[in-house]
């Protein structure tokens, strides 16, 4: 018996630390650039609206690289309102030519659906092009 205790201690403290080592490396991942990423959906903003109405595709859209085109109908610093439908977030400030009544494309994370102003939310996002 005492030869397995010789072995148990350093086998509990290795197991222990690597553990540790794989819960650091799980939380300390390196960040998303999603201007990198590649667009895994490309949808208008009707099509964006429409498919949170359907059940399951929440996990399906939410957290993914998308492209989107709509008309700017609110316009802040760093956000737009496309169709009144979808909010999105930019990382830096909008050119000044951008405003409101124009077509846009942008390419950004969809966050998910905000139930309360019924708007899908889309944040990091870039102008692609206006159209």
């Amino acid at each position: 018996m005492k030869t397995n205790r010789k072995y148990l201690y350093p086998g509990l403290l290795g197991l222990l630390i690597l553990l540790i080592l794989g819960g650091y490396l799980y939380l300390n991942r390196s960040h998303r650039n999603i201007a990198e990423e590649e667009a895994r959906f490309t949808v208008t903003t009707a099509e964006l609206v429409d498919s949170f109405g359907r059940s399951g595709a929440t996990s399906k859209i939410a957290d993914q690289v998308i492209e989107t085109k709509g008309k700017i109908t609110a316009l802040d610093e760093k956000s737009v309102t496309l169709d009144k439908k979808v909010e999105v977030s930019f990382a830096q400030k909008l050119p000044p030519s951008i405003d409101i009544g124009m077509e846009v494309t942008v390419k950004g994370r969809c966050v998910g659906y905000d139930d309360l102003l019924q708007r899908v939310k889309v944040d990091q996002a870039m102008l692609i092009e206006p159209l």
